[in-house]
């Protein structure tokens, strides 16, 4: 299989509704659906979406009904470095659909207005790359130049076979011009001599057999040529699409933010645990005034029980209420705590992605009009996340480490030194 064909198997992937924030929203029921009890009414007003994390979205297709083909459909994209794409499309028979081949952390999109006529917006769906299909991209890369190194050399040796065939050909018309002079000489000479007419004869006629065998192996190899030189054309044209190709997977990869889906997924691990330690407590604790509630209302009904049997009974039930009172405190305690747990692992989370977004931004401005090429442009940007990351994670990592790099990055670390230093005096 070429390079070409394996990354056709690459295919779009539908993002679900797991993809995505505000699940109990009723704009996110629209995503993938297929129940038409979730379709919404169609009003000119913003339909907003927004992603779990950045993603590479490829296409948008919305899904609708009750418009006409030349109603228009206002839609915007927030893209990774913050800013806003807005396009503007039509429904083409209930089909309103965009390409972005961006990477996409929220859109929305908003209808025309239209009056006395009832429109619906049936189904959201999103097409693109998740991570993991960006690294075995990534991979693809590597087969790719694996691949255009075996094309060259195969190239070389059709130009050694070229070369051959030139110089073969070469020696042939070099024999044909060689034995066109013999048969003239050998037909001067039969006038000359008649004596020598028969073995003159055999050695012509044996001469034009050559001849002919000779002109029979320049138009094969003739013909080789044309194959070989067609089939240079068709190499050459494949090396430049590949090389086409890389560079743009190269720059699509690049565009995508750091890889922080280990800490979201296990921040995702801890949240729910905690929430099941909440639910677990949260249910006892409602357990326990369930219970006192029950009891007290119980011991108020009964009308009938004399003073005396109300203090004693009272006085008996004192420790199991004390008890109850030790365990509510102690779950009530847990729940803070665990909820503390979940606001700080999402602060964590938001710091993290935040961080990612100022190295971009930081060393794209730092390196605009320089003469960086884009490798040195990425390596300067990941020795500004290290750093970075090195001074949020300070309580976890020795403070004497550091990201080496080259002397252009040591200059942009002491220029967000100096910085830092001059916002702190302000």
């Amino acid at each position: 299989m070429s390079g070409a064909d394996q990354m056709n198997t690459f295919e779009k992937t539908i993002f679900p509704v797991d993809f995505f924030s505000k699940k109990s929203n009723k704009t996110t029921s629209l995503i993938n659906n297929n129940d038409q009890k979730n379709e919404l009414s169609g009003r000119h007003v913003w339909y907003n979406f927004e992603f779990n994390e950045p993603l590479f979205v490829c296409e948008l297709i919305i899904n609708v009904s009750g418009y006409n083909n030349y109603n228009d459909f206002e839609i915007e994209l927030m893209l990774d470095n913050n800013t806003v794409y807005r396009s503007k499309t039509r429904s083409v028979d209930g089909v309103v659909s965009i390409s972005v081949n961006r990477i996409v952390s929220f859109f929305r999109f908003r209808p025309e207005s239209k009056i006395f006529e009832s429109q619906f917006i049936q189904r959201v769906s999103a097409y693109g790359y998740t991570p993991l299909e960006f690294r075995s991209l990534e991979k693809e890369i590597s087969n790719i130049i694996l691949m255009q190194n075996d094309i060259q050399s195969k190239k070389s040796a059709i130009e050694q076979i070229e070369q051959i065939s030139k110089s073969t050909m070469s020696e042939a018309q070099a024999k044909i011009k060689e034995l066109n002079d013999e048969i003239s000489n050998l037909e001067k000479n039969v006038g000359q001599s008649s004596a020598k007419l028969e073995g003159l004869n055999s050695e012509i006629s044996h001469a034009s057999s050559r001849r002919v065998e000779i002109i029979s192996i320049i138009s094969e190899l003739q013909s080789k040529k044309e194959n070989l030189n067609n089939n240079k054309i068709e190499i050459e044209k494949n090396i430049n699409e590949l090389i086409y190709k890389k560079t743009k997977l190269i720059d699509d990869i690049r565009l995508f933010p750091s890889e922080i889906s280990g800490l979201v997924e296990e921040g995702n691990r801890a949240i729910n645990l905690y929430k099941w330690i909440i639910f677990v407590s949260m249910a006892i604790v409602v357990a326990i005034v369930t219970h006192l509630i029950f009891g007290a209302w119980k011991f108020t009904s009964n009308e009938q029980m004399p003073p005396k049997d109300v203090f004693s009974t009272l006085l008996s039930r004192t420790p199991l209420v004390v008890i109850y009172f030790i365990v509510f405190k102690i779950f009530a305690f847990i729940i803070g705590r665990m909820a503390e747990e979940i606001v700080k692992i999402s602060n964590q989370r938001i710091n993290v992605t935040a961080i990612s977004v100022i190295a971009k931004d930081v060393s794209t401005s730092s390196s605009a009009n320089t003469d960086l090429t884009s490798d040195e442009r990425y390596e300067k940007e990941t020795f500004l996340k290290m750093e970075l990351l090195r001074e949020h994670m300070k309580h976890y990592v020795s403070e004497n480490y550091r990201y080496k790099q080259g002397d252009l990055g040591e200059k942009l670390r002491s220029i967000f030194s100096s910085k830092k230093s001059s916002d702190e005096e302000k």
